[in-house]
C-alpha cells in the first residue's frame, strides 16, 4: 500500500490524466464498434444516444423505469429499478469522483475546450462564494425533475412525451454522436409542444456548454444531475481524492 501511495504521491498527473482521459473517451465513444458492452448503469455520461458506445449513462434507463405505470413500477418492475441502482453503486464506489474527473466524455471534452482556451491565451472567468453557492444548487433541482416528472408520467399526471427529460435537453445526447459522424440529434421534434420544447431547449443548453466551458472551466459540472447522485453515494467508496489547499500551486484555473 505505501508503494502505492508513494507512487501516486510522485506520478506526472496531467499527463496520466490525459491519457487515462483519452483511452477513457475512445472506451465509451468507439467501444461499440469492437463489441464492447459495459451495461447500462453507468455512473458518466456515455450517452445512449450514441450508437456505438462502450457502455450507457445510468440515468437515461433510469428515467425509462420510473414513467412506467405505477401498478408495475411499486410492483415486479420495482426489482429491475433497485437492480439497476445497485449496479450504478457498485461501479461507481470503485472509483468514487474519478468518474467525474477521469472517465465523464462531458468532462473531458471540457478539459479540451480549457485547453483550447489557454492556447489563444484568453483568461478564465470565476465565481464568488456567493454564485458557487447557488450554482451548485441546480444539480440537485435538475435530479429531483429528473426523478418526478418520469414519476409522474408513470402515474398518467404529465404527457409520455415529457419521457426521458434530461436526456432531451443534456448536450450529451447531440455532442458525444457527433464523433461517430451521426449529426441526426440536432434537429428540434415538432411532434408535440412538449417534444418540441425540450429539444430546442436541448439546443440552446448544448450551445450554453460550449461557450460556458470555453469562459470557466469544467461549466457544466454545476449543473450536473449525475454529480448530485454521485454526491449521494459518495461516502460509500473506500476510495477518494483528498485535495490539500495550503499546497496548491494557483495553476490559474
Amino acid at each position: 500500500m505505501n508503494k502505492i501511495k508513494n507512487w501516486v504521491n510522485h506520478i506526472d498527473l496531467r499527463s496520466f490524466r490525459f491519457w487515462f482521459q483519452l483511452a477513457a473517451f475512445v472506451l465509451l465513444v468507439y467501444g461499440g464498434r469492437l463489441a464492447i458492452d459495459l451495461g447500462n448503469s453507468l455512473p458518466t455520461f456515455s450517452c445512449g444516444y450514441n450508437r456505438e458506445n462502450g457502455g450507457v449513462c445510468y440515468l437515461l434507463p433510469l428515467q425509462h423505469q420510473l414513467a412506467q405505470p405505477w401498478s408495475r413500477l411499486f410492483s415486479g418492475m420495482g426489482i429491475a429499478v433497485l437492480t439497476g441502482l445497485g449496479t450504478f453503486v457498485l461501479w461507481f464506489i470503485v472509483i468514487n469522483k474519478g468518474w467525474c474527473g477521469y472517465i465523464c466524455p462531458l468532462g473531458t471534452i471540457q478539459d479540451w475546450i480549457t485547453a483550447l482556451r489557454k492556447k489563444m491565451g484568453i483568461r478564465y472567468s470565476t465565481y464568488s462564494d456567493d454564485q458557487f453557492k447557488k450554482l451548485k444548487v441546480i444539480k440537485y433541482i435538475l435530479l429531483l425533475l429528473m426523478i418526478f416528472i418520469p414519476l409522474g408520467i408513470g402515474g398518467q399526471f404529465l404527457s409520455h412525451d415529457l419521457g426521458t427529460p434530461f436526456c432531451k435537453i443534456c448536450p450529451g445526447r447531440m455532442i458525444v454522436p457527433m464523433f461517430n459522424g451521426d449529426f441526426s440529434q440536432w434537429v428540434i421534434d415538432f411532434a408535440s409542444t412538449e417534444k418540441m420544447i425540450l429539444t430546442a431547449l436541448g439546443m440552446f443548453i448544448t450551445g450554453l456548454f460550449l461557450i460556458g466551458s470555453f469562459i470557466k472551466k469544467r461549466f457544466f459540472c454545476f449543473f450536473c444531475p449525475m454529480s448530485a447522485l454521485h454526491f449521494i453515494f459518495a461516502k460509500l467508496s473506500p476510495f477518494k481524492l483528498i485535495k490539500d489547499g495550503d499546497k496548491c500551486t494557483k495553476c490559474g484555473d
